[in-house]
């Protein structure tokens, strides 16, 4: 019976040690397989938020950047140059205000085009300011720091850029970011990140 015992409890041994082993072995891989796999997972995510974010930008100063590819847009007749910064409001709706400026950087009277009625005059002066501060040296298109817009009500950034080869003017645009903060509020990264 003692040597029985003995056999029993050598036998349990002998199959328990390698199957804990393997065991151990194989979940401690699988964890690390796991775990390469999830943040290969958050890099993908991660570069497609960066795809979409720069979608969400590209676009609206694509739109705005149009206007320099007009041929002669300070020789034509004013009218016809608020109609143009016209389109590109009704065009984009992430555009809220459009200011064009001078060779001296100066504001032009009559050419500047607003998405909405009533935009209050702080609002105003500020897009001014944000754009006088971006047409110092300016050479191709400049951003200014994102701030919140008393027009919209939403994070938003000034965009400028100049006109003609040498420079007739400048132009500037007040660009809503309200859509970037939505998209950014639904996407999740991995189980309880957020972006």
């Amino acid at each position: 019976m003692k040597l029985f015992r003995l056999l029993v409890a050598v036998m349990l041994v002998a199959s328990i040690v390698p199957t804990a082993m393997v065991g151990w072995t194989s979940v401690s891989r699988t964890r690390e397989l796991l775990i390469r796999d999830a943040q290969e997972l958050a890099q993908e995510r991660v570069k497609q938020l960066r795809l979409k974010t720069e979608n969400v930008l590209n676009e609206p100063s694509r739109a705005v950047t149009g206007l320099a590819r007009i041929p002669g847009f300070f020789l034509l007749p004013a009218a016809e140059q608020r109609s143009h910064l016209a389109a590109v409001l009704n065009q984009r709706r992430d555009v809220s205000v459009l200011t064009v400026f001078d060779d001296k950087g100066a504001r032009v009277p009559g050419l500047q085009a607003f998405a909405v009625q009533d935009i209050p005059p702080t609002a105003v002066a500020q897009h001014e300011a944000r754009a006088a501060a971006l047409l110092s040296g300016l050479a191709t298109v400049k951003y200014s720091e994102v701030s919140y817009s008393g027009a919209t009500a939403e994070p938003a950034l000034t965009l400028a850029f100049p006109i003609g080869d040498p420079v007739k003017g400048y132009v500037a645009a007040e660009v809503s970011l309200g859509e970037l903060d939505r998209m950014l509020a639904q996407e999740r990264v991995g189980s309880s990140g957020f972006a």
